[in-house]
């Protein structure tokens, strides 16, 4: 699996076994928006789509969708652990720093692969 991060393609397909599958999970389009409102001027959702992968077929899609309280404190914290930090001025990082709270989406995207397999013994364990 992946979560957030890049990977090699290649070694997914190398290490995963044929009844294997590889789950990789992104953002949504509207995860963490209202951080992304305080770093933007004109925020743009995320554009989710498979990645297309040598080897590996896209076999599934699920989303998970809520939203989060960032109390004081905790908003400079959520900040830090995304691309947005490096995107966001010093004004605004403190700004973001000093809000009472944050209510903002969290918004997942889980794609799953399967290896492509040709050949009559090819069955998926389930």
């Amino acid at each position: 699996y992946c979560v957030f991060s890049p990977f090699s393609t290649a070694e997914v397909a190398r290490v995963l076994k044929d009844n294997g599958c590889f789950i990789n999970v992104h953002p949504g389009p509207q995860h963490l928006f209202k951080l992304r409102e305080q770093v933007y001027d004109q925020p743009q959702p995320h554009t989710p789509k498979p990645a297309e992968l040598d080897h590996l077929i896209h076999s599934a899609r699920n989303e998970l969708h809520y939203s989060i309280h960032v109390r004081r404190g905790d908003t400079a914290n959520l900040l830090a652990m995304t691309p947005y930090y490096w995107q966001a001025s010093a004004d605004k990082q403190q700004q973001i720093a000093e809000l009472s709270a944050l209510e903002t989406p969290v918004d997942f995207i889980i794609d799953q692969y399967r290896p492509v397999l040709t050949g009559p013994s090819d069955q998926f364990e389930t």
